[in-house]
């Protein structure tokens, strides 16, 4: 009687190893899914940002040219190509942008008229 509750002992606890095992085995493979999809999000994060670099890389490269040309005006009349104009106005346009949202800046006899009930307006008062 004895070997025979030993013997189902000894399978109870084999088998309640192996159910352990099972379980780990599938816990670390959610797991490493969980993580190759963190790292796949990662991948397409870090294009985006070099595609980011990359567009304004080509931004800074004739905002140099413009700018340390020794005439602007100059430069800007030997643009014989549609495509760099085009850039040109497109440059001007990113500079004006940054200017008005970042820098706050207006143009000479602009009126801005600011909504002190916006919910995210940087000149609302305190209470």
């Amino acid at each position: 009687m004895k070997k025979r509750k030993k013997f189902k002992i000894k399978y109870i606890l084999i088998i309640a190893l192996i159910i352990y095992l099972v379980s780990m085995f599938i816990k670390q493979e959610m797991k490493a899914n969980e993580l190759q999809s963190q790292i796949e999000k990662k991948e397409q994060e870090k294009e985006s940002l070099n595609k980011y670099i990359e567009d304004n890389t080509k931004k800074a490269e004739y905002l140099d040219k413009i700018v340390l040309a020794d005439d602007p005006m100059k430069y800007i009349e030997s643009l014989d190509n549609d495509e760099q104009i085009k850039e040109y106005k497109n440059i001007l346009e990113y500079i004006e942008n940054i200017a008005r949202e970042e820098l706050f800046m207006v143009k000479p006899n602009e009126i801005i008229y600011i909504d002190k009930n916006k919910l995210n307006n940087i000149f609302k008062e305190n209470p």
